[in-house]
């Protein structure tokens, strides 16, 4: 791994993970202190992260961690409805038995997290369930689409899994995925799934007053 590619990869998880604030200031002299670089694979490392959306470059003012608009967080779970949608609908006729198993394993560890639980536990769950379906439709290109869309809101996700509400609601409508695909049924396994992800835009928007994003 480059310099740059393990910068990327650490920053990526410190945004994901709450340790950047939305719309927070990067200092890349305190990051290559941190990582032990030079300022140059920090400075390609935002870049890349910048190509992922979860940074943002301002000219003359520096690098910024990405916050989304209302406009734009719908947007975002309006394309993820419709991708997630479709790679449910690919995966359903290539799910075996022992995948369900897992699958109704996992979503039953997200019902037995507790209040007192890092909200990484539920976070990590919640996305091994969504991506163990996906990987299973064989299209990497529209995997790696979903997954992008994913990371640009996952902070607001973070955020959700602190409320007890919202995780019941996310593992019985995770159930009704699980319905249809052990009927094998595509299209009502596919369109459970976009009901889902409209549920979690909602709660996404209501997040989002909590975070200091701005209405544009």
């Amino acid at each position: 791994m480059t310099a740059s590619a393990y910068v990327a990869n650490a920053v990526r998880m410190e945004i994901l993970c709450g340790g950047f604030r939305l719309g927070a200031r990067i200092d890349q002299q305190a990051l290559a202190q941190r990582y032990n670089v030079s300022i140059i694979p920090v400075r390609e490392a935002l870049k890349l992260l910048e190509a992922q959306g979860l940074v943002r470059t301002v000219p003359r003012r520096g690098t910024y961690v990405a916050e989304l608009s209302l406009r734009e967080l719908k947007e975002i779970t309006s394309i993820r409805e419709r991708l997630e949608g479709l790679a449910v609908r690919l995966a359903t006729p290539h799910i075996r038995p022992e995948t369900l198993d897992v699958l109704d394993d996992l979503n039953s560890r997200m019902d037995d997290v507790r209040d007192d639980q890092p909200p990484s536990v539920w976070r990590d769950l919640n996305r091994e369930f969504h991506f163990r379906i996906y990987r299973d439709a064989d299209a990497s290109l529209l995997l790696q689409m979903i997954g992008t869309l994913w990371d640009r809101t996952s902070i607001y996700r973070e955020v959700l899994a602190n409320t007890p509400s919202v995780r019941r609601d996310s593992v019985n409508e995770h159930n009704q995925v699980l319905t249809q695909l052990r009927q094998g049924a595509a299209g009502l396994a596919a369109q459970a799934m976009r009901k889902h992800v409209r549920r979690g835009q909602r709660d996404m928007v209501t997040a989002e007053m909590g975070l200091g994003t701005t209405q544009k």
